[in-house]
């Protein structure tokens, strides 16, 4: 049987009115050893002297490997093969820890008590210090080194981190549940029919296999990603069309995280790359964000540029530093846009480019409207949405 196509539940609102800054590159600066990595065996207390040889292999190639470029997810010998064949985006932690830093190797100890063939490896990612601001880190991460014929090979915490979490399949949809937390399973139903909207309105293949992660809180989701700490707020979630996942850190969302969704269904469109602002403002536009949905974002960010006449359209794009609104604001231009030309011009804006002059020479090819004409445009209409 058919399920049924539910539209948008924002449509309605939008008709009726007449998730941090791109990065230069992800290439690891340079990487040394921490206090607690003794790759010479100086250090080593006598107990510790027969894993050295370990310690100075799997440091070697971890070393090789995050300065491979490890974002661009090209086949290695240095990563498990099982985990390749799974995953495009074969390492869970990349896009969270690996943000063109210096990384610092904290530890590399057995994964248990006499264990010789799996190593933990915990990374921290971080700035240069200096005397005025200070070591600034962005990112713990962990991962496993096991021993294979060829070498030690790195794999992903995962499965180990799950293994006693349950599962629970609804439509495309399987959830992998984290102990203590209820599973409402209208709430997926309903996460189930938004996709279906998704995929017919933006004519994009529908959803298959979809493995969806639910924790209770922001730490617990990310832990079985690989990431120990990052900078963040109470709530999390990560989508990967490649890999078929999605994470929800967020039981106010649950289930049906509708921010990550838009995110993993609209991925096929971001094929020449698409502005950050505008890949958020679409799954702000569609689905909320930070547990608001776009209504009440929209009547936060008016309040928020009344008090703060400074910030303009070309601020938000521009941003290098605190957030001016990426997601509200992208959802307001993703609207006008919406309302220039329809879902096609939607789909025409999520694949234009990553830049922010990419942005600018392609809102008046869709909108037929002058940037600066735009640019006005958007504050009025955030101010008309957040009424």
């Amino acid at each position: 049987m058919r399920r049924q196509i539910v539209l948008f539940p924002l449509v309605s609102l939008m008709t009726a009115s007449a998730l941090a800054p791109p990065i230069a590159s992800a290439q690891v600066q340079h990487v040394v050893p921490g206090w607690g990595v003794d790759t010479t065996g100086v250090m080593s207390a006598w107990s510790e002297v027969s894993r050295v040889e370990d310690v100075r292999a799997i440091y070697r190639r971890w070393v090789d490997y995050l300065t491979s470029n490890p974002r661009q997810f090209d086949p290695t010998e240095l990563w498990a093969a099982e985990d390749q064949r799974r995953w495009p985006a074969f390492d869970l932690s990349a896009s969270v820890a690996y943000q063109g830093q210096a990384a610092t190797v904290l530890e590399i100890t057995p994964a248990g008590v006499g264990v010789t063939d799996r190593y933990v490896i915990k990374t921290l990612f971080a700035g240069n210090a200096d005397a005025s601001s200070g070591l600034r880190p962005s990112a713990i991460n962990r991962v496993f080194a096991v021993r294979s014929r060829s070498g030690w090979v790195f794999t992903n915490v995962i499965a180990d981190a799950t293994i006693s979490w349950r599962r629970e399949t609804i439509g495309p949809i399987t959830y992998v549940i984290a102990p203590g937390y209820r599973f409402d399973r209208d709430r997926a139903s309903e996460a189930v029919a938004f996709i279906d909207s998704l995929a017919t309105a933006f004519q994009v293949p529908p959803a298959e296999d979809v493995t969806y992660y639910l924790g209770a809180g922001r730490e617990e989701i990310q832990r079985i990603m690989g990431i120990e700490w990052t900078v963040g707020g109470p709530g999390v979630g990560y989508a990967s069309r490649a890999n078929r996942m999605v994470f929800s850190g967020d039981p106010g969302v649950g289930e049906n995280y509708r921010h990550e969704l838009v995110h993993y269904m609209l991925q096929p469109l971001h094929q020449r790359g698409t502005h950050p602002l505008v890949g958020e403002g679409v799954a702000t536009w569609l689905g909320g964000s930070m547990g608001r949905d776009f209504g009440t974002l929209a009547a936060e960010y008016a309040a928020y540029l009344s008090a703060h006449p400074q910030v303009t359209l070309d601020a938000v794009v521009d941003a290098d530093g605190p957030d001016l609104g990426s997601r509200p604001g992208g959802a307001i231009l993703v609207l006008l846009v919406f309302e220039s030309g329809g879902v096609p011009a939607v789909r025409d804006l999520l694949n234009t480019g990553r830049s922010s002059s990419d942005l600018r020479a392609a809102v008046p090819r869709i909108t037929g409207m002058a940037w600066e004409d735009f640019a006005r445009r958007w504050r009025e209409r955030v101010v008309q949405v957040g009424r």
